[in-house]
């Protein structure tokens, strides 16, 4: 909020720039919000071209950001889909599309099914792939907020010998993430733990499993 207000303040007393002519990409751009867009269209001035990247489906912050593309049709007015899906498995991508109602072609590999399971089982399942593939990135992805989740997921890893990273990615250990952490990273398996997840949220943490995506919830027997 500092910085808005300092470069709005910037902006009413030097004007915006008028002569020079900016190519701007913007990633994860449905994080941004409409009113950050229009103080950089101002900043920029009308010679600037914005090419913007991003899923509204990844909107995770419920204090901005942008649900439908048509909010900034004045910064962007050629709007291209991909919906082809070349980075999880077939199954990873078929789970999602019955799940959240989309259609996404899936174009990545085929893999093991999707697992709904227990909490326990679940950390039981993604130890014994962390153990096996010692080449492969995990995590357990969690929601923010989940009071004592951390030392409820240690406690139960700690019978299968397993370092835990929190907070960092390193193949020797799992790592143990927020969905805001996990987000725009992948790995090659993942445990949803999804507890307090809003859809949006569910949608992030099951897509950053390439290969092996596993579900469950504390409460889950």
């Amino acid at each position: 909020h500092r910085l808005y207000l300092l470069l709005l303040l910037c902006v009413l007393y030097y004007n915006g720039l008028q002569s020079t002519r900016y190519f701007v990409n913007f990633d994860e751009a449905q994080d941004l919000a409409e009113t950050e867009y229009e103080l950089l269209k101002l900043a920029l001035g009308k010679n600037a071209t914005y090419n913007i990247y991003g899923d509204v489906n990844q909107a995770i912050y419920d204090y901005k950001g942008i649900s439908d593309w048509s909010e900034i049709s004045g910064i962007t007015s050629n709007i291209y889909f991909l919906n082809e899906d070349y980075r999880n498995t077939i199954e990873i991508t078929m789970h999602c599309n019955h799940k959240f109602e989309s259609e996404i072609s899936a174009i990545g590999l085929s893999g093991e099914g999707v697992i709904e399971t227990g909490f326990e089982k679940g950390i039981e399942k993604i130890a014994y792939i962390h153990r096996s593939q010692t080449n492969y990135r995990s995590a357990i992805i969690y929601k923010k907020g989940l009071l004592g989740f951390r030392e409820i997921v240690e406690e139960s890893l700690r019978k299968f010998n397993v370092n835990t990273g929190l907070n960092q990615i390193d193949k020797s250990k799992i790592s143990i993430l927020t969905v805001e952490e996990a987000k725009g990273l992948e790995f090659d398996a993942v445990l949803v733990v999804e507890d307090g997840m809003e859809v949006n949220e569910q949608y992030v943490a099951y897509t950053r499993a390439l290969d092996n995506l596993i579900i469950t919830r504390i409460d889950r027997k």
